[in-house]
This record gives C-alpha cells, sequence and structure tokens, in this order.
C-alpha cells in the first residue's frame, strides 16, 4: 500500500495532477489501515489542500479523522475547509463534541466571527487564553479586537506578542500593524519608533508612503521628501505620494517646485480630480486665477462631486468681480452634488448676474441647511430686498434673533416698516 501512496505524493510534488486518480485513490481510502499509511495519507492530503483540491483532501481528512479520533491538526484542515465551502453550521457541530483545547476553542472562535457573533468569538478566545499561554492565542485576541474598533486594548495584545519576542504572526508584521494603528491616533512617535523596528528590506512601498507621512506631521520635511521620492521612484503612479510631497514643499514655501511636481505627474495621469485640484489652489498662491480656474473646471469635470473645486472656483469669481464668467463652467456643474456653503456662493454669482429665478433656487435649497449661518442669511435677505419678495423680513427678523446686540439690523428693520407705512 506504502508504494501506490508514495507513488501518489511524488507525482503530485512533480506537477503530475490527476483528478481522476485522485477520485479513484479517495474510493478506496478504507483499505489503509496501518499508522504508517495514515501518517503518509495525512502528508497527501496537505499537498492536495495547497493545490486547491479542497473536495478530495477533505474526503482523506474526514476518513483519518475517523480512524484516529479526535486530533487538533486534523480537526483544524476540516473546520478550514467547512468555513471556505460555507459549511458553518457543520464545522460548530463538529467542533461542538470534542473536548476544549486551546486549539478548539480558536476554532470555534473562527466560526463564530464567520456568524458575525463577534462577543461570542472574543469570549472563546479568552477562555483559550485560561487554557494555554501559547502567544498566537495574544495575537488572535488582538486581530479581533483590532477588527471591532477596540484599539486600545488591542494594543496591550500587540505589544505582550512583541514582549514576548514575536515580531510576526501568521505574516502579519506585528510593528507594522502598531505603527498603522499610532499613526491613526495621531502618535507620530510611537509609530515611528514602530517602523523603525522593522528591517527596511522587508518595506513594501505602503511602509514608506506611511512613514513619509510620520515624518511629515513631526515636521521632519527633509526626511520626508527624501522617502516621498523613493516610493515614487518605486511606483511613478503613487498619485497619494505626490500629493503628500507637495505638501511638504508647501511648508517649505517651495509653491513652485510644488505646482511643478503636479505638472509632471498629469503627463503620467491627466485623469485624476484631485491632482487638478490642487494645481488650481497652487495656482492662486501664485497669483494665476485665470488658469486656477481652468484646473478647477478640469478638476470638476472628471468629478461632478468635487465640491472643493466649485467653492474656490465660485470664490474665486466672486472676488474678481467677474460673475458673468459662470456660463463657461455652468454646463458640467452638477448642483445636486454641491454643499449647502457652495449652492450660498452659486446663489450669490446668478444674484449678481440678475438671474433672479436660479439664485432664488439656489438660495432656497441652501437656506434649509443654513437657517442659522448669519452670512448665509443676510445674503439671501440682501436678494429678497432686492428682488421685492416679502419673505425679506421674515430674513431679517430671524438674522435679528440670531445676533440681537447688531443695532444697525434694528434700525434697518425700523426703516423697512416704515417705508411700509408710507405706501
Amino acid at each position: 500500500m506504502n508504494e501506490s501512496l508514495l507513488k501518489l505524493i511524488d507525482e503530485l510534488k512533480v506537477g503530475q495532477y490527476d483528478i481522476e486518480k485522485i477520485h479513484t485513490f479517495t474510493e478506496t481510502l478504507h483499505e489503509y489501515t496501518k499508522e504508517s499509511d495514515l501518517e503518509l495519507l495525512f502528508v497527501l492530503g496537505d499537498i492536495l489542500m495547497q493545490l486547491g483540491d479542497t473536495i478530495h483532501a477533505l474526503n482523506i481528512f474526514e476518513y483519518l479523522y475517523s480512524e484516529v479520533g479526535h486530533d487538533d491538526n486534523l480537526l483544524s484542515y476540516i473546520v478550514e475547509i467547512y468555513i471556505v465551502d460555507n459549511r458553518l453550521d457543520d464545522a460548530l457541530l463538529l467542533i461542538n463534541d470534542v473536548e476544549k483545547t486551546p486549539t478548539v476553542l480558536m476554532l470555534k472562535s473562527e466560526i463564530f466571527q464567520q456568524m458575525n457573533l463577534n462577543d461570542v468569538a472574543l469570549k472563546a478566545l479568552y477562555e483559550a487564553r485560561e487554557l494555554s499561554d501559547d502567544i498566537v492565542i495574544d495575537f488572535a485576541i488582538a486581530e479581533l479586537l483590532y477588527y471591532l474598533g477596540d484599539i486600545g486594548d488591542a494594543v496591550r495584545f500587540y505589544e505582550n506578542v512583541i514582549e514576548h519576542n514575536f515580531d510576526r504572526v501568521n505574516n502579519v508584521n506585528i510593528h507594522q500593524r502598531l505603527a498603522d494603528i499610532y499613526v491613526n491616533q495621531m502618535d507620530f512617535d510611537h509609530a515611528l519608533s514602530h517602523l523603525n523596528e522593522i528591517d527596511e528590506a522587508e518595506y513594501t512601498n505602503d511602509d514608506y508612503y506611511l512613514k513619509s507621512i510620520i515624518y511629515y506631521y513631526l515636521e521632519r520635511y527633509d526626511e520626508s521628501e527624501k522617502t516621498l521620492m523613493k516610493v515614487i521612484s518605486n511606483e511613478p503612479y503613487y498619485t497619494n505620494a505626490y500629493v503628500l510631497l507637495m505638501k511638504v514643499y508647501e511648508e517649505n514655501y517651495e509653491y513652485h517646485k510644488a505646482y511643478d511636481l503636479l505638472e509632471d505627474y498629469v503627463v503620467l495621469d491627466n485623469q485624476n480630480a484631485n491632482v487638478f485640484y490642487h494645481l488650481g489652489r497652487l495656482s492662486i498662491r501664485l497669483g494665476k486665477v485665470e488658469e486656477a480656474n481652468e484646473f478647477f473646471t478640469k478638476a470638476t469635470t472628471l468629478d461632478e462631486t468635487y465640491d472643493d473645486a466649485y467653492r474656490i472656483l465660485f470664490q474665486n469669481l466672486l472676488t474678481d468681480d467677474k460673475p458673468e464668467e459662470i456660463k463657461h463652467y455652468l454646463p458640467h456643474i452638477s448642483t445636486e452634488n454641491l454643499t449647502p456653503h457652495s449652492l450660498h456662493l452659486l446663489a450669490n454669482i446668478e444674484a449678481l448676474n440678475e438671474e433672479d429665478e436660479e439664485a432664488s433656487k439656489y438660495y432656497e435649497t441652501a437656506y434649509a441647511y443654513l437657517n442659522e449661518d448669519t452670512d448665509f442669511l443676510y445674503d439671501y435677505y440682501q436678494f429678497l430686498l432686492e428682488v421685492r419678495d416679502p419673505k425679506y423680513l421674515i430674513l431679517l427678523k430671524q438674522l435679528i434673533r440670531l445676533d440681537p446686540n447688531n443695532t444697525d439690523l434694528a434700525l434697518e428693520l425700523e426703516r423697512l416698516r416704515g417705508e411700509e407705512d408710507g405706501f
């Protein structure tokens, strides 16, 4: 028996996979009862798992489990296949019939996580921890807590793993995980200390980018620039790296350098709305308002929901006293995606253009959200007063309520009441 089994294993190892032969073989599993045969069957099942043939691997592992009785290692393989096949009820029935060992409890936790019963899953892991000091259990607890957003406790368990001289578990680098956590908590000193524990030979480009973010927030701009140049060299289309490097140049007041950097990126990718938005913003800093507006137009053409670009574009038209130029941009403006503040600016533009119907529409829509904003209310009031809409008195009284110490508003109300009495 050993010879035919060994031959089949050797064939699989050199890539000779014959599914018909495997299927035929698994129909004769009951003939293999010797301990040496069972050991080889386990090797065969493991190879089939690696090849992705979980159907025949499961046949072998279930047979072995029926022959040798409970074995944590075998049980792990069977439950893993059940989970992949979404046979969660079968997995749970199998687990509930065996003695609670740390491995069994960890498998039970995995099943409950797949069922989205995370509290029960966590309880199973804590129970496993009471039975064993295996540091893998602490890692599993940390990962689940991290997933659940319980970051404080997750960090405590991750750090316990590191204290036991484990930097990596299940292909997860603990220092990298903690660096991510500390960056999200804006604790950049701790984040950097953990990244520095990782050999740069193991860095991915994302790790270099993360390090450049940390340097940026620690105001170590030269190191951030140097690291970002490495990111871009490794991956020329890494958009976020260009944007962060632009910010580094801005912090050093190198606006021309920031502008040139993004112009270089546009040669590689002319479909990125965010880059055109920043080019517009930088153009304003360099005094190129007309060019800025063109960049904002490009950004909003690529992304009709890009509200920041709309807002600055509208502000530029108002500041430069060129409201009539809005007609060049209106064809592609998606007004339903504008924020109330951008609608306010667009309403002001249309009011200046004496497009009263459009202005009224935008003011009215924005009013639903900005009815406590005195700047908006004053502009809306001025518009209603200009078009002699009776609602202007309501707006004025609302302004007085929000700003009771403004005597000009009170005098304005008295003046308007006097005018009404004169009619």
